[in-house]
This record gives structure tokens, sequence and C-alpha cells, in this order.
């Protein structure tokens, strides 16, 4: 759940949805391959690199992805949504 919110802040800081969705997959991703690397670097094993954790953060992020895209589609549908009232 901890990566939901990062699309959210990637978008805030963009602007667009396109490169949120990039910048959110790719910090979700290259987390655990960092972590690796640090490991190998140090010689001191301070994380455990495990593809399980590679797989959460990704689907949190999908998850935060769906969440903005609902988001930015009922703030810029709000003006013309359809749904006229009943004038009868």
């Amino acid at each position: 759940m901890a990566f939901v919110p990062l699309p959210l802040l990637a978008f805030a800081h963009t602007r667009s949805i396109k490169k949120a969705v990039v910048w959110a997959l790719a910090i979700a991703i290259l987390i655990e391959p960092l972590q690796l690397v640090i490991d190998l670097a140090t010689g001191f094993p301070s994380f455990v690199v495990d593809v399980d954790d590679m797989m959460l953060q990704v689907l949190g992020s999908a998850a935060g992805i769906v969440l903005m895209a609902l988001m930015v589609r009922v703030s810029s549908g709000s003006k013309g949504n359809g749904l006229a009232p009943d004038r009868g």
C-alpha cells in the first residue's frame, strides 16, 4: 500500500499522466535491483532482495495509477458528465 500514492505524487509533479506512469513504475521496479547493487557493493547484506517485493510494489503502483486515472477523469468530467437534470 505504500506505493499507491507514488503515481499521484508523480502526477502532481509532472502534470502528465504518461510521465507519472513511467516514473511510478520505474521507481517500483528499480528499488529491488538497487538493493542488490548496494548489497554487492558493500559486501554486507543489509537488504533482502525479493521478487515478491517487486511484484507487490508494481501492483501498488498500478493501484495508484488506476486511482490517479479515476481522479483525473472525475475532475475533468465534472463540467460535462452527460448527466443532465430532468427538466420534466
